[in-house]
């Protein structure tokens, strides 16, 4: 029979820390839902068990009074085996710490307001047992919110291939889907020949694309390169183009396989350009050798999509807008934080200040008098705000 002073039936108490991502600093704008919040935390708790609330508190004191995210913010604790007078001696006695040494938790450091922290740190103490339900049930969200979402990307996979499927356009994404819906004509410049002593001299010839008998009657074209794009696009990076510069830019159109095919396709409505390589930049030295080789797509082409991986470099917006009759343009994820300049102005307000594509954009879809349609991507909320704060002004 148990003494009356036995106390094993009392709950053991624990400090519990979690570092959580905020919704400023890196995160601005970014508004969690309970399951990313979950998810992206990480919570534990002391390997030491408590008898006491009392004595759980003090040590949770201690350990915040340590951590760097609540620095020259809590008064020193005297009780605090690591007190040292010394290390205050001469501080100014009227010095208002926003913690104190004997307030109770939870304490957490935004509280501080440091609006450049990505992420903040939280104190509490509760039982073992409490900690435990706390984990069980965020777990238990987490997979009921999964179930969820996959449950729902299903039914939206389903529609979205039923209103393809009535639609009855081109259609493609990245990755490739089962619902896409082919061209007329694909063309996959993925290979590079050379001679042998080109190479060497860093020049690369593409293999020679064939052209279809019928090519002058195709109506819609997807063309998607690799090692041979990248390359022959990587000699544009950076270049300008001006009056004396344009007509020799515009040469040499034979060497790409994509102007190629663009030349013989004169009656082309539709056009998808992808690449398998990252880092490839659509640049206007590229779109000029475009409109060189194909004139007749200032008349004809109403569709152009230019999708990631593949980049634009801002002023290759401005030579779309020559696609005069385009009614879809379709530049999905294909903006790059690459032209962005940090010259951040603390004294003017962020929302307003101007972005790398902000005059480029608006005088392209100006020109395109006959645009319907504009997809810029960024779905989600990361990937908008990436956009708006680096490249795009809203």
């Amino acid at each position: 029979m148990a003494s009356s002073n036995d106390n094993s039936n009392e709950p053991l108490w624990v400090v519990v820390e979690t570092n959580y991502p905020t919704n400023y600093g890196c995160n601005r704008g970014r508004n969690w839902s309970r399951a990313a919040m979950i998810v992206r935390s990480d919570r534990s708790r002391s390997d030491r068990t408590y008898p006491s609330r009392d004595e759980a508190v003090k040590a949770a004191r201690a350990k915040r009074n340590r951590n760097d995210f609540f620095t020259d913010a809590c008064a020193p604790d005297p009780n605090d085996s690591d007190y040292d007078s010394e290390d205050y001696e001469g501080s100014d006695d009227s010095y208002e710490y926003q913690f104190s040494n004997t307030d109770e938790p939870p304490w957490d450091s935004a509280d501080l307001q440091n609006w450049d922290n990505d992420e903040e740190v939280r104190f509490e103490v509760m039982t073992v047992a409490e900690f435990e339900k706390q984990e069980a049930d965020d777990a238990a969200y987490v997979r009921r919110e999964r179930m969820r979402h996959q449950y729902e990307g299903t039914i939206e996979h389903v529609i979205l291939g039923m209103q393809i499927k009535d639609a009855g356009r081109v259609f493609y994404t990245q990755p490739p889907s089962p619902n896409s819906i082919k061209a007329e004509l694909e063309i996959f410049d993925y290979e590079v020949e050379d001679d042998g002593e080109t190479e060497k001299k860093g020049n690369y010839v593409p293999k020679k694309v064939d052209i279809p008998p019928n090519a002058s009657s195709i109506k819609s074209l997807m063309y998607k390169g690799g090692d041979a794009f990248q390359k022959y696009t990587r000699k544009f990076r950076w270049e300008k183009i001006s009056e004396e510069t344009e007509d020799a830019k515009a040469k040499d159109f034979e060497a790409s396989g994509l102007l190629c095919i663009l030349k013989a396709c004169t009656s082309l409505e539709e056009l998808h350009i992808q690449c398998t390589n990252f880092n490839t930049f659509i640049s206007p030295v590229l779109l000029l050798k475009m409109q060189t080789a194909a004139p007749h797509l200032a008349r004809t082409l109403k569709v152009l999509s230019i999708r990631s991986p593949l980049q634009l470099e801002p002023d290759a917006l401005a030579w779309i807008s020559d696609f005069e009759r385009l009614e879809r343009l379709d530049i999905s994820d294909a903006f790059s934080a690459e032209f962005y300049q940090d010259n951040y102005d603390y004294d003017c307000d962020h929302r307003t200040m101007s972005r790398p594509y902000d005059d480029q954009m608006m005088e392209c879809i100006r020109s395109l008098t006959h645009l319907k349609r504009l997809d810029l991507g960024y779905g989600d909320g990361e990937s908008q705000r990436h956009l708006y704060n680096y490249m795009l002004g809203r």
